[in-house]
């Protein structure tokens, strides 16, 4: 199995200028996709966030995101 590289909320909240809880209200609404939960930590794939984003109109790349 091959790991993806992973960001967080904050880091991807930075990237659009939205505040971390909104990244999360947006996943738990279906906006984005469901993140991948460890313990109390959520977690996206930086390509599959990448691309929905993109879908929204924001213009992101995968080097805009702090992998963790």
């Amino acid at each position: 199995m091959t790991l993806k590289p992973l960001t967080n909320a904050r880091s991807i909240g930075r990237a659009i200028d939205k505040s971390d809880t909104s990244i999360r209200r947006w996943a738990d609404d279906g906006i984005l996709p469901a993140p991948i939960k460890i313990g109390k930590n959520h977690f996206w794939e930086i390509e599959e966030i990448c691309e929905a984003l993109q879908k929204l109109g924001y213009s992101v790349s995968p080097t805009d995101f702090k992998e963790v």
